[in-house]
C-alpha cells in the first residue's frame, strides 16, 4: 500500500530520530528495580508502574515489604485493600504533565495490586513464564482493574526490558488519546478503530525496513506518534513547510520519560 506524503514525512523524522539517538528508540533500565531479584524484581517493575513516580514507587514497595510482605496478607486471606489505600494515601503518583498515571487513579490503584495478586498467583515468575505471547500479556494486564492499555503497554515494555517475558508488541496497538490523535494527523481519511490499526501496522512495518529495529520500532513509533504533534508546527512540518532535519531537533528536545514516572 502506497503512504500518502505526511506518512512518508513521518517516516523520514522516525528515521532520523533513530539515527541520531532519540531516546524513545533505545530500551530503558529498570531504575530502582534493577537493584531486586526475582519475584521481588517482577513485582517491583509492576509497582514502578501502577504508581508511575520512580522516587515514590520505591517508597511504597519498601513500605509494603515487597512482593513477600503483600502476598502473606494477601494468602491469610487480610483485606489487604483497606491497606493498601492507607499506604497510597500519601504517595504522590505520576511526576510529569500529563503522566501516564497520577492521582486520579490512587482510589483504584489498591484494587489493581490486589487484583493482580490474584492473577499472578504464588509466583509471578511461572505465571509470566506460561503466557503464550504478546497479545495475551498485553490482554491480560489489561484486564487487571484500573490498568487500561497505557498502563498494559508500558507495563508489557518493562517486563521485556527487565528479561521477564521475551515478547514484543505482534501488532500496532491503539493506546490513548495522544497516539489517535497522531496517527490520526497523518492518515485524515482514517477514522474507525480498524483502519487505524492498519495504518500503524503499516508504520511498522515501513519503519523496520528503513532500519529500526523490531525491538524497539513499536515502543518508538507509539511514542513518536504522541510527541510529534505536540509542537504547534506540526501541520507545516507535514505539509514540507519545515525540514525533517529541523523537525527532528525540535523533537529530540522532547520526550515522554517523566510521564512514564522516571526521574530525569
Amino acid at each position: 500500500m502506497a503512504l500518502n506524503e505526511r506518512a512518508l514525512r513521518f517516516l523520514e523524522l522516525a528515521e532520523y530520530l533513530y539515527r541520531n539517538g532519540w531516546v524513545h528508540f533505545s530500551l530503558q533500565d529498570g531504575g530502582w528495580t534493577d537493584e531486586l531479584v526475582g519475584e521481588e524484581r517482577v513485582f517491583g517493575t509492576f509497582i514502578r508502574t501502577m504508581i508511575c513516580n520512580d522516587s515514590e514507587s520505591k517508597k511504597f514497595f519498601d513500605a509494603i515489604g515487597g512482593f513477600h510482605g503483600v502476598k502473606s496478607r494477601f494468602d491469610r486471606r487480610d483485606d489487604v485493600e483497606p491497606w493498601l489505600a492507607d499506604e497510597l494515601k500519601d504517595v504522590s503518583m505520576g511526576s510529569g504533565k500529563g503522566s501516564h498515571r497520577d492521582n486520579r487513579h490512587k482510589r483504584w490503584t489498591s484494587r489493581g495490586i490486589r487484583e493482580y495478586l490474584g492473577l499472578v498467583g504464588g509466583s509471578q515468575i511461572d505465571y509470566f513464564s506460561r503466557i503464550d505471547g504478546y497479545n495475551e500479556l498485553f490482554n491480560l494486564i489489561d484486564s487487571v482493574y484500573s490498568c487500561g492499555s497505557l498502563t498494559a503497554f508500558d507495563l508489557a515494555k518493562r517486563l521485556y526490558e527487565s528479561g521477564v517475558v521475551p515478547y514484543l508488541p505482534d501488532r500496532f496497538y491503539l493506546t490513548g488519546t495522544g497516539e489517535v490523535s497522531g496517527i490520526k494527523a497523518l492518515f485524515p481519511g482514517a477514522n474507525s478503530d480498524d483502519e487505524l490499526i492498519k495504518m500503524g501496522k503499516l508504520l511498522v512495518s515501513r519503519m523496520k525496513k528503513i532500519g529500526i529495529p523490531k525491538k524497539v520500532a513499536h515502543y518508538g513509533l507509539e511514542d513518536l506518534l504522541c510527541i510529534y504533534q505536540k509542537d504547534d508546527r506540526f501541520v507545516d512540518f507535514l505539509e514540507g513547510k519545515i525540514s525533517v532535519e529541523d523537525y527532528a531537533s525540535i523533537v529530540m528536545g522532547k520526550n515522554c520519560i517523566r510521564e512514564r514516572g522516571i526521574d530525569c
